[in-house]
This record gives structure tokens, C-alpha cells and sequence, in this order.
């Protein structure tokens, strides 16, 4: 019986909180997930077309768990800019578009099928978002602007990243080239001076990222991103904090530790606030 209340409780709170869109997103969810991909569905963030099983756990993450706005203020909204960098198939960036109907939302993919599948969402929402500035970009995100190998492990678009050719990675790796670029230079080739939520999934590329994003990090409010090893969130870390941010929250996979989210907001003077633990993600 205590089995029974507790999965009676979970469902009335997510119903509460994503009313019966949400719950019948997760009946579409479940289903798929016992059947073999590809999958077409339709969803509160729009019509998807997953390929992967790693899409469909995406789409889980933010829309079902909610992984990118546990921390009060760190949800789109309204009259905000947002930025995705890593947006993949679009599941973060259709977040932003079911909430927000103006203000301005950009958001950055390489992998070129990730990025045809973004385009399409995207596509789907903008006649019903007249007050919405969208830009898309298909374009991987680093330190400086060139152009890099990109490699999609196993088809699966969700962990797709840079090539290590240093490592022993070759040209022959399946991989394809993209155009790397700067937050900083991109941005601004678009007007945009001010950044409300910075949202960064790019598989271990964290540090590369935040070191081209300066102007955009002194700009910015609030940075939630995936962190990849506890080096790598270190790093971004100290890079954050000497930008003026403050830790606000630390959630870790329990199914792989070495992965979680980080969320940094602007510090105000003196607050000097230490990390808040969270409760893990749960898989």
C-alpha cells in the first residue's frame, strides 16, 4: 500500500505542476520507450522527431523532471532572453517556447540532423510566437572561432562532441567538420547585449564555451549547464565565480555521478553564499 500512495502522491504533484499535458506526455513517453525508434511524437514542446533513445531521456529530463529549473527564477519566461548552446533536438529550446511568448530566445547546434530536427520544432512554434525574436545557429561553441572535427558516438546525437585527434582520434573516425564559434562573437553579430538564462549542454566542452563568452558572462543573469567529470566543474566553476557568479545548486546523476547540472546566478554583493546540495537526478 505504501508503494501504491507513494506513486498516487508523485502523480497528483506532477499533475499539479504540468497539468494533463505533462501527464499525457509521460503516457506518449512510456510507450515509445518500449519500442524501437525512430520515434514521431506529439508533445507539449511540439511535434519531435526522436532517433535515439538518448533524445527521448532528453526530453524526460526537461520536461518530465524539470533538471534545468529546480532553482526559483531559472525557468523561461516571459520578456527574457534565453540562450541554449547544445540544443541538440530542440527539448530545452521547446521548454523555453511552450512558456514564453515574447522576449528572445537563440539557440546553437552543429551536429547538421540534430540541428534540421531543431530547425523544425522551431519551425512549428514561431507562427504561434509573433512576440518571440528566434535565432537559430548551426555551429558548434569554443574558445575561439575556427572550424573542428565533430563525432557522434554510435548515432547518438546527445553525446555528440568534439574529436580528441590529439588522443589518437583520426580524420577517419566518422566524424564530419563544423564551424566553431565564439558566444561572445555570435551574440553580438546579432544584437544581443544581455542574456537572462544561459543554458550549456555540450558534453565535456563546458570550459571551452565559457572561455569564449566574457562579454556575455558579464551580461549574463543566471548560467545552468551540464557538467561532465568533477575536473570540468572545477573549472567552470572557478571561471563562473570569477565573473561574478555565485554556485546556487548541484545536482548529480546517481546512475553516473561524473555528470550533473550546475546552476550559477549573478552574486550580489557580499553574499558569499556556500553551494546548496541538491537531490540527485533521478534516473
Amino acid at each position: 500500500m505504501g508503494g501504491l500512495a507513494s506513486r498516487v502522491t508523485r502523480a497528483a504533484d506532477a499533475l499539479a505542476r504540468d497539468g494533463f499535458g505533462g501527464m499525457a506526455d509521460r503516457i506518449r513517453l512510456r510507450l515509445a520507450y518500449r519500442r524501437p525508434g525512430p520515434w514521431s511524437l506529439r508533445l507539449q514542446g511540439g511535434r519531435f522527431r526522436f532517433a535515439h533513445h538518448g533524445e527521448l531521456y532528453a526530453y524526460v529530463e526537461t520536461f518530465v523532471r524539470h533538471v534545468y529549473d529546480r532553482v526559483p527564477g531559472f525557468t523561461p519566461a516571459n520578456g527574457q532572453t534565453v540562450v541554449d548552446v547544445g540544443a541538440n533536438v530542440g527539448c530545452f529550446t521547446a521548454y523555453a517556447l511552450h512558456r514564453m511568448h515574447r522576449g528572445r530566445l537563440c539557440a546553437l547546434e552543429p551536429n547538421p540532423d540534430a540541428h534540421a530536427r531543431l530547425a523544425a520544432l522551431v519551425a512549428q512554434w514561431a507562427p504561434r510566437r509573433p512576440g518571440l525574436r528566434l535565432a537559430l545557429g548551426q555551429a558548434a561553441v569554443g574558445a575561439e572561432a575556427g572550424r573542428a572535427r565533430f563525432v557522434v558516438p554510435d548515432g547518438a546525437s546527445v553525446r555528440g562532441g568534439f574529436a580528441d585527434l590529439s588522443n589518437g582520434g583520426t580524420e577517419s573516425d566518422g566524424g564530419f567538420d563544423v564551424e566553431v564559434v565564439t558566444l561572445d562573437g555570435w551574440l553580438s553579430a546579432r544584437g544581443v547585449d544581455a542574456v537572462d538564462l544561459l543554458k550549456v549542454d555540450v558534453e565535456g566542452a563546458e570550459t571551452g564555451v565559457l572561455d569564449g563568452a566574457a562579454a556575455t558572462l558579464a551580461a549574463t543573469r543566471r548560467v545552468v549547464l551540464e557538467w561532465h567529470g568533477p575536473k570540468r566543474l572545477e573549472a567552470v566553476t572557478r571561471i563562473l565565480t570569477a565573473a561574478g557568479f555565485r554556485p546556487a545548486l548541484r545536482l548529480a546523476d546517481p546512475a553516473d555521478p561524473q555528470v550533473g547540472i550546475a546552476y550559477f546566478q549573478r552574486a550580489q554583493p557580499a553574499s558569499g553564499q556556500p553551494v546548496q546540495q541538491g537531490q540527485p537526478i533521478q534516473t
